[in-house]
């Protein structure tokens, strides 16, 4: 009765409810098409450009959101590069309004880092995980598979099959997102919080 399970702590802005049409709009991007939000970590610029162009090859409708993060190096190659040329296509660097980008996807394409995964669950996003670093981010992904949050791409190729596979069935998107939901503890600094208060009050 020491211990308790609350969850990774999140800022709560990450649930709180937003206009997708709005962002969608502020962005210059069309509310009727599905929008890929692929966020940094370790993806390199030669697989994001065989992604890009795979699933442009398979579906022309697809809108995308890239964030760079901190690899300044890739934004750079990007800024300079066809995919930058797309109307479909925002490139971002480090930005502060992530969970914005979030709630505005169908779909993530991202790292299985705890506090990442943390979020997207809180967002209802659904995720498509690759470049997994061996250790807890396996554990991580294991269990979005096995809650079917999300799935497991072990390559470029995998991740354009698995990404136009589900960007094709609506159906199944809003599984995923109910199941994100599900297992999701937006509340988990609260719990914290109250927890540790209720501790130190009855010592």
């Amino acid at each position: 009765n020491s211990i308790i399970i609350t969850g990774i702590p999140i800022k709560q802005k990450f649930s709180k409810q937003v206009s997708r049409q709005k962002i969608l709009t502020d962005l210059g991007l069309d509310n009727s098409r599905p929008v890929l939000l692929i966020v940094g970590g370790k993806i390199t610029y030669g697989n994001l450009l065989k992604i890009f162009k795979g699933i442009k090859e398979k579906n022309k409708d697809v809108q995308f959101i890239i964030v760079t993060g901190r690899d300044h190096n890739l934004q750079d190659r990007l800024e300079k590069s066809e995919i930058k040329k797309d109307p479909l296509v925002r490139i971002f660097g480090f930005i502060d309004n992530l969970e914005e980008l979030m709630a505005s996807a169908a779909l993530i394409l991202t790292k299985a880092g705890g506090l990442t995964v943390a979020e997207c669950l809180s967002e209802r996003l659904p995720m498509v995980i690759n470049d997994i670093i061996p250790g807890q981010e396996e554990d991580n992904v294991d269990y979005i598979v096995r809650h079917q949050a999300g799935v497991k791409a072990h390559s470029a190729k995998d991740a354009v099959e698995a990404i136009t596979k589900l960007l094709s069935d609506t159906e199944r998107l809003q599984e995923m997102r109910e199941n994100c939901q599900k297992i999701a503890k937006p509340e988990a600094a609260n719990v914290l919080v109250d927890f540790v208060a209720s501790r130190l009050s009855a010592e």
